[in-house]
């Protein structure tokens, strides 16, 4: 009965909670800055500047996000090297929480720093951001494909941040940030901008966004039946207060 109750208590709500500890943050801001530097240094090269200035928050906010979200999918793959290096499993899912939630806020300046030059018409500033009748145009279709990507991108932030589920229901939203992911890749692509225009830069992200989707795949898909597990039983049930502590004792190796 012990268990049991435990696992209830485990699985009863799930709403994103981010501790206050100390996570190291250093690579991902290596790795962003790296990206922005291969942006802005082959803009620079090819003499390729855009016109209106506001396009400049529009891309550094949409190669900033899309960074962070890879990172973030990477992280959760259990790979015991990343796990060592952040300092435990603990440590990387409060980071791949912060970068799920900041790529989300920070992604929200990429429509309207696209469409803000059409302010003070309220009406083109919205059409801009929203979907487009695609007429045979690859880019209208990427643009399509990024709508699509920022509405469930926002609703599953929002079932994260303030939706309270058992654990279990929640768990089985996160997993629809594989097609968030897909869909990311198709806007790439499709719109055919900056990305694919400066060779550098396309390696750089196609690197990253497929590190990212054979991450999120192996995690998903494989990880049940290939990633590493290991038989513990359960050698003691204390409560202290209203907290049950359970303690593992291995079957074979640790």
């Amino acid at each position: 009965s012990g268990a049991s109750t435990a696992k209830t208590t485990c699985e009863t709500l799930h709403m994103l909670t981010v501790s206050k500890s100390h996570v190291r943050t250093s690579p991902i801001v290596l790795i962003v800055g790296i990206t922005l530097l291969l942006w802005l240094g082959s803009k620079w090269y090819e003499h390729d500047w855009f016109a209106n200035p506001y396009k400049y928050v529009a891309k550094a906010a949409s190669l900033t996000a899309t960074v962070m979200m890879c990172a973030s999918i990477i992280l959760s793959t259990r790979l015991r090297w990343i796990e060592n290096y952040f300092g435990g499993m603990d440590k990387v899912y409060q980071l791949h929480k912060r970068l799920g939630r900041a790529s989300f806020f920070i992604i929200l300046l990429h429509p309207v720093f696209l469409a803000v030059d059409r302010l003070p018409h309220i009406a083109d500033f919205l059409r801009a951001m929203s979907f487009q009748r695609p007429a045979g145009d690859p880019y209208r279709w990427g643009q399509n494909a990024g709508v699509v990507a920022l509405l469930l991108f926002a609703g599953l932030i929002a079932v994260t941040l303030w939706v309270r589920l058992r654990y279990h229901l929640w768990k089985k939203t996160h997993e629809w940030l594989g097609l968030v992911l897909l869909l990311v890749i198709f806007h790439i692509v499709l719109v055919d901008a900056d990305v694919a225009e400066y060779p550098l830069l396309r390696f750089w992200m196609y690197a990253l966004l497929l590190a990212a989707m054979a991450g999120f795949v192996y995690i998903r898909f494989l990880y049940p039946a290939y990633g590493p597990h290991f038989a513990y039983t359960v050698s003691g049930i204390e409560r202290i207060g209203d907290i049950l502590e359970v303690t593992f004792a291995p079957r074979g190796a640790k």
